[in-house]
C-alpha cells in the first residue's frame, strides 16, 4: 500500500470520526433543546396556571361582591316591603277607626234628628189642634147667612180637588208654593185653604218648579229657597249644595245646587227633602259641612225610592231662614 493510500484512508477515518462527533453533538443539541423546550413549557404552563388561578380568584371575588350587593339589595327591598306593609296596615286601621267614628257620629246625628223630628211633630200637632179649635170657634161666631164662595172648577188652575179660594182672592204662584210650607212646616194658619192635602200641594209645587232652576220667595220676614231636580237613578243619600255665585263646580248626579251669598246666615237655616205624599217622611237637615272655601253641603241620608216623584223621578229640596 502506498503512502498516498494510507493518507487517504487516514482522512476517511478522520472524517468518520468527525462525523460521529458531529452526530453526537447534534444528538446532544437535540436533547438540550428538547430539555430547554420542556423546561420553558413547564414554566409557561406554571405561569399560565398561576394567571388562571389569579383570574379565577378575581372572578370569584367579583362574584362574591356581586352576590353580597344583591343580597344587600334584596334585604333592602324586603325591608321596604315590610315597611310599606306596616304603613298600609296602619292606614287601614286608621281608616277603619275613622269610618267607625263617622258611622257612630252619623248614627248619633240621625237619632238626634229623629228625636227633634218627634218633638217638632208633637209641637206641630199641638199647634194644628189649637188652630182647628180657633177655626171652629170662629165658624160658630159667623152669622148663619154667611157662606164662603168657592170658585168654579173651570176657573181653578189646580183643579176642583186641589184649589179652594174665594171669588175676591188673587192667588199667586208664590202663594201656592208657600202654602204647604207655612201650613205643614212652620205651623202658620193659611188663608184661603188652597189645597186639600199635603200630597195635593206637593204635586202642584212640583209642577211650578222648573228642573234644576232655583226659586226664591220672601214673605213675612223669612226667605225661602226651592230646587227641583230630575234624578233617574236611586241614591241612598242626596246632597244639597249651597255655594257662592262665582263657584262653577259641576254638580254630581245626586246633588241639588242652590246659590246663596252668605255662609254665616246659613247657620240658622233649616233644609228639607220633601216626600211626595207624607209630611212625616220628609227628611230634615239643620247642619252643613264646608267642602270648599265658598260652598257647603247638606247630606240627606236614608233616602228611599218613595221620595222620588213621577215618571221623571224628581226630588224637591227647600230651606228657609
Amino acid at each position: 500500500m502506498s503512502k498516498q493510500d494510507n493518507e487517504q484512508k487516514m482522512k476517511i477515518l478522520q472524517l468518520e470520526k468527525d462525523n460521529q462527533s458531529l452526530s453526537h453533538e447534534f444528538e446532544f443539541m437535540k436533547l438540550k433543546t428538547s430539555h430547554e423546550i420542556e423546561a420553558k413549557k413547564v414554566v409557561v404552563d406554571r405561569e399560565m396556571e398561576k394567571e388562571m388561578l389569579k383570574q379565577q380568584k378575581e372572578f370569584q371575588n367579583r362574584q362574591s361582591e356581586k352576590d353580597k350587593a344583591l343580597s344587600e339589595k334584596d334585604n333592602e327591598i324586603t325591608a321596604k316591603e315590610n315597611e310599606c306593609k306596616t304603613k298600609i296596615n296602619e292606614m287601614e286601621k286608621a281608616f277603619l277607626a275613622k269610618e267607625y267614628e263617622y258611622q257612630t257620629k252619623l248614627a248619633t246625628k240621625e237619632n238626634e234628628f229623629l228625636e227633634m223630628e218627634k218633638e217638632k211633630e208633637l209641637v206641630i200637632q199641638s199647634l194644628r189642634h189649637k188652630i182647628e179649635m180657633l177655626e171652629a170657634s170662629k165658624i160658630k161666631e159667623l152669622p148663619k147667612e154667611f157662606k164662603p164662595e168657592v170658585l168654579p172648577s173651570s176657573e181653578s188652575e189646580d183643579g176642583p180637588e186641589n184649589l179652594k179660594q174665594t171669588s175676591n182672592s188673587i192667588v199667586t204662584t208664590e202663594d201656592k208654593i208657600l202654602w204647604g210650607v207655612e201650613k205643614y212646616f212652620i205651623g202658620i194658619k193659611t188663608e184661603p185653604n188652597l189645597f186639600t192635602s199635603y200630597g195635593n200641594w206637593y204635586e202642584a209645587l212640583s209642577s211650578l218648579l222648573e228642573n234644576e232652576v232655583q226659586k226664591f220667595v220672601k214673605q213675612g220676614g223669612r226667605r225661602y229657597y226651592f230646587i227641583r231636580k230630575e234624578i233617574p237613578n236611586d241614591f241612598p243619600a242626596l246632597f244639597l249644595v249651597t255655594k257662592r255665585k262665582h263657584v262653577g263646580e259641576t254638580d254630581g248626579p245626586n246633588t241639588l245646587s242652590v246659590e246663596y251669598p252668605n255662609r254665616e246666615e246659613l247657620k240658622n237655616a233649616r233644609s228639607f227633602l220633601l216626600h211626595p205624599e207624607q209630611r212625616n217622611q220628609c227628611i230634615q237637615v239643620t247642619t252643613f259641612d264646608c267642602y270648599v272655601k265658598d260652598g257647603e253641603h247638606w247630606m240627606f241620608s236614608n233616602v228611599s225610592k218613595n221620595h222620588y216623584f213621577g215618571e221623571k223621578k224628581s226630588l224637591i229640596v227647600f230651606f228657609y231662614l
